[in-house]
């Protein structure tokens, strides 16, 4: 068993610089694939709020065109007060449909600083792992150094 004590525990921490190794690259690419859904997620975002502007401007849009036909009906429309609620009415609609792209736009961002977070993680976790796995090679070779010497010596 002597003889083989050695060669099995060279295999041993090779396994075991591998294994930490694999880890730390399945780290890097778990927080890939989560920050790469995590900007999908962001577009998501942004065509939605794009969406929802597009609404706002639209009933917007229509609640002007009622109070025209309101106003041409009672028989106003053309005095100042009018043409005041009216440019009030777009005012409105058009900072509804501005908020709307602005919280879209907001939550985008954090979902993009998120991803880029979670990458920066993984990228961490994968040269923690690497430098691991230098360590426990450090280790063995400090620790069974000369017994690997003489064995090569033997061999």
């Amino acid at each position: 068993m002597g003889a083989l004590a050695l060669p099995l525990q060279v295999a041993s921490a090779g396994l075991t610089i591998l294994g930490k190794i694999n880890a730390g690259q399945a780290a890097a690419a778990q927080a890939e694939a989560q920050a790469a859904y995590q900007r999908r997620e962001a577009g998501i975002r942004r065509a939605t709020a794009q969406r929802a502007a597009q609404e706002a401007h639209r009933r917007s849009e229509l609640q002007e065109s009622r109070y025209r036909a309101v106003s041409a009906a009672s028989g106003g429309g053309g005095d100042g007060s009018a043409r005041s609620a009216l440019q009030e009415l777009a005012g409105l609609g058009r900072y509804n449909a501005l908020a709307q792209l602005a919280r879209g736009e907001v939550a985008a961002q954090g979902d993009e600083f998120s991803a880029g977070l979670t990458r920066f993680r993984g990228r961490a976790s994968r040269r923690a792992a690497n430098l691991g796995a230098l360590q426990e090679g450090v280790s063995f070779a400090g620790q069974h150094g000369g017994a690997i010497e003489n064995y090569l010596r033997r061999t």
